[in-house]
């Protein structure tokens, strides 16, 4: 994805970021640019979601042999399914014409067709079918070369990671301490059907970083949210973060799930 100039985009220079440094009671907040630019949002896609670990799946969704998901990252396209004990991910595109192979969850009959010309992989994308191919195949065809492309893929909590770039770290350096503080929630243990009814899929018109900051803070809860607010105060809300790559809010805990930060 080409990106743009710095001229062209002032997000790229130091300077644009220097108000959201300092500490929160002087700080200030991101510029319009950063939620309504569409040079800024395809920057973002590239250096940002184009290198990070992202949680596409739960675990569970691909526990029967056969299921292809398919998720969208970064403004790509890709396939994640089971192979064996282990889950892979790839690029949702032929590598004949560039053919999408799948638009949707689906169960596949054991391989991964293109629905243009039937080139066929295995769920380790590996090329195993290639009409008209086997009767005369070109001299210098090998099947061997034309695997379908490998995205990362590994797991926490039950939860599907994806990452593009291969000098990200490992999702475990990724996430830092984030699994530690969050053990006793025992999210490997946690199953879809548990989860049935409980969710709810929203189209909302407004740009990814309005709605993360809009859950990160709680000023807003005793007007917009009152009855929640009776049960979790804004007083007893703080900052969670740590040494890994996230970031939010917490309340103060009610169980025995002490940290030394609450």
């Amino acid at each position: 994805m080409a990106m743009p100039p710095a001229a062209a985009a002032p997000w790229r220079l130091p300077g644009f970021w220097a108000g959201i440094r300092p500490k929160v009671w002087s700080a200030v907040g991101l510029a319009p640019a950063a939620y309504a630019d569409e040079a800024f949002f395809a920057d973002e896609q590239a250096r940002l979601f184009g290198r990070a670990w992202t949680g596409v799946a739960l675990a569970n969704e691909l526990s029967r042999p056969g299921r292809l998901l398919v998720r969208s990252v970064a403004g790509k396209s890709v396939l994640l399914t089971r192979s064996g004990d282990r889950l892979r991910g790839f690029l949702n595109t032929c590598r004949h014409r560039g053919t999408e192979l799948a638009d949707a969850d689906c169960d596949i009959p054991g391989v991964i067709r293109c629905p243009y010309h039937r080139w066929s992989y295995s769920t380790e994308g590996r090329l195993v079918a290639a009409p008209l191919f086997e009767a005369s195949p070109p001299s210098d065809f090998d099947p061997a070369d034309w695997r379908l492309v490998p995205v990362r893929v590994e797991t926490w909590g039950g939860i599907v990671f994806v990452c593009f770039d291969e000098e990200t770290p490992p999702l475990d350096v990724w996430l830092g301490d984030l699994p530690e503080r969050l053990a006793a929630y025992r999210l490997d243990e946690w199953e879809l059907s548990d989860l049935y009814g409980a969710t709810a899929k929203f189209d909302v018109g407004a740009n990814w970083k309005l709605l993360v900051e809009n859950f990160a803070e709680y000023y807003h809860l005793p007007w917009v949210h009152p009855k929640l607010a009776k049960v979790s105060r804004v007083k007893d809300h703080y900052r969670y973060q740590g040494p890994g790559m996230y970031c939010g809010q917490t309340t103060t805990p009610v169980s025995s799930d002490q940290h030394e930060d609450w």
